[in-house]
Parts: C-alpha cells; sequence; structure tokens
C-alpha cells in the first residue's frame, strides 16, 4: 500500500510551498516521493500548437509524451479521479504521494493554519499534525512552518507504520470495484506465489496485471 497524505488549508496558505520542502528532506532521507495537484477547473495541459494538443484536439482520448528521462500522460476521463485511484492506476511504486486539493477525499492530512490567510482549522476528517504561526488549541501534533525536520519525521512514522501493508485494488473498465476481505485475500497469496515463481521477480513489492477481454459486453445498470 502507497502512503497518501493531504494537506488542508485555504487557498494562499502556502501548501505548495510546505510539499516542496517535504519532498526536498524526504529526498534526502532516501524515499521515492510523488505529488498530485488538484485543480477545481478545467485546466489543458498541451499548450496550443504543440502536437500533443493537435493529437487530443483531433479527438486522442489518450496522449503520451515521453522523452528521455520522463513521460507525461493526457488521459480524458469521464468523472474525476480521487487520489487512492490515481495512485492505484497510474503511480509508479513510491514511498508517499503528497496530494494538494481534493477536499473532499478521505485521506489523511497535515492541517495548515496561517495568520492573516487561514486562521480557522479546517474541516477536514484524518488530520495528523498542524501547521502553524499561530497559538492554537489542539490535541494534535503542532509546528512551526520552519520544523520541516519535524513535520518530515511525522511524515516518516506514517510512511514506517502505513507503508508496508499489503493491498488489493481492482478495476474493471477503469472503474473501482471493492472485493470482500476473503477474495482479497485470496488475490495476494496466489498472484503472489505465481508471481514470486517467475524469474526475477523476487522481492517484487508492486505488482500489476491487465487483461484486456475482448469481446464482453458492458453490464447495464
Amino acid at each position: 500500500m502507497i502512503p497518501v497524505i493531504g494537506l488542508a488549508a485555504n487557498s494562499g496558505a502556502g501548501k505548495t510551498t510546505l510539499i516542496g520542502k517535504l519532498i526536498e528532506e524526504l529526498s534526502k532521507r532516501g524515499y521515492k516521493v510523488a505529488a498530485i495537484k488538484h485543480s477545481r477547473h478545467k485546466v489543458d495541459l498541451d499548450r496550443e500548437g504543440k502536437d500533443t494538443a493537435l493529437m487530443s484536439d483531433a479527438g486522442a482520448v489518450a496522449v503520451s509524451l515521453a522523452s528521455r528521462g520522463k513521460v507525461a500522460m493526457y488521459m480524458e476521463v469521464d468523472e474525476e479521479w480521487p487520489p487512492e485511484d490515481i495512485v492505484a492506476k497510474l503511480f509508479p511504486a513510491v514511498d508517499l504521494v503528497l496530494v494538494e486539493g481534493f477536499g473532499k477525499a478521505a485521506i489523511p492530512r497535515l492541517a495548515i493554519v496561517r495568520k492573516g490567510v487561514a486562521e480557522e482549522m479546517p474541516d477536514a476528517k484524518g488530520l495528523i499534525g498542524v501547521v502553524t504561526d499561530m497559538e492554537i488549541q489542539t490535541d494534535l501534533p503542532a509546528f512551526s512552518f520552519d520544523q520541516v525536520t519535524e513535520i518530515t519525521d511525522l511524515v516518516e512514522t506514517y510512511i514506517k507504520r502505513k507503508g508496508h501493508k499489503r493491498d488489493v485494488k481492482l478495476f474493471v473498465n477503469e472503474k473501482r470495484v471493492f472485493i470482500k476481505p476473503f477474495i482479497k485475500d485470496f488475490f495476494l497469496k496466489t498472484i503472489s506465489a505465481m508471481v514470486d515463481s517467475l524469474k526475477g521477480t523476487r522481492g517484487a513489492q508492486r505488482i500489476q496485471i491487465l487483461i484486456d477481454k475482448p469481446g464482453g459486453e458492458a453490464e447495464e445498470e
């Protein structure tokens, strides 16, 4: 399971700046960190006139831009994906994903309370700590903005606690299908054992299997 932590605060409170500092500090400690930025507005990532934009405008539902060392994907989706689905479908094996936005998603979060910008505690579930420049009453671990090392310690503890739990997520036709614990356990044991028997797969931390099933008819809802 890849741990996911979000930041909860109003616009202008410094979420992006703090995420950048956490990524830098966690990277120094040897962790691979990914990030998701959510926008409430429709965003066009293709620059007008570029080849990827021309392909999208022509009707392609997905366009990939690949270069030496980097790959980017532009993809049309029918509905907004929550951060957990983005991680499960698209992200490589990383140690942590930091999320900016997705205020309604049920993920653990660091709250940001800042004088003159966001002086009220965010109305968010799953808060694990507060970063603030004010005196506030809270039972949560509280840090100042310059305590990046201490904030990273908290995040690292969360990674170590959650990052080594085994999990299975199933998607059918791009939609998440929730599976019962005994089926999940079957997948974990059976597929893991089969993959471990293959050459060069010992110690695999993440297994992804894509099955194209042509000729199947979509089930009517």
